[in-house]
């Protein structure tokens, strides 16, 4: 996407940042298009995710904090359905979320969703707006209902001894 840029969190200055930006410029990504960023305290790191517009996930090692936190300030995750379980993670939170519309099933797909997003700005503003109801409405948040299923299997696996 022309005029797009790209910020990588948790990346430490030096060599590894170095790599990133070396690859990224092999692959026709100019550096000043892209900014990394170290670790940072709670409050810029919400701040640094509330100011992006489409979080691409990782792979092959999706999110799953990095998700929730995301999603909880209203920014769309676009996540590729991994092979792995540990390729999921983001998958099974934008489906439990009902957000199943940002699961790409292949590479292609996952760039057609995101290229696609970012040039529509107009559902890119409704998505936001909704991404923390959402969010909040789904079982991912609903504490009560994920306490009395646990117990349940307690009980469950006391009754089978």
């Amino acid at each position: 996407v022309p005029d797009s840029r790209l910020r990588v969190h948790g990346v430490p200055a030096g060599a590894a940042a170095d790599r990133i930006h070396a690859r990224l410029e092999r692959r026709g990504v100019p550096r000043p298009r892209v900014t990394l960023y170290g670790r940072m305290g709670i409050l810029e790191y919400f701040a640094a995710i509330e100011d992006v517009d489409i979080a691409l996930d990782s792979m092959p090692y999706n999110g799953a904090t990095t998700t929730l936190d995301t999603l909880w300030m209203g920014v769309p995750v676009v996540a590729l359905r991994g092979t792995r379980a540990i390729g999921r993670g983001s998958c099974s939170i934008l489906s439990a979320a009902g957000l199943t519309e940002l699961v790409a099933e292949t590479p292609a797909d996952y760039v057609e969703m995101n290229i696609r997003l970012a040039r529509d700005s107009t559902a890119r503003v409704a998505l936001r707006r909704s991404l923390r109801p959402q969010l909040q409405s789904s079982p991912l948040m609903d504490a009560v209902r994920f306490t009395r299923d646990l117990e349940a299997l307690y009980r469950k696996m006391l009754d089978a001894r």
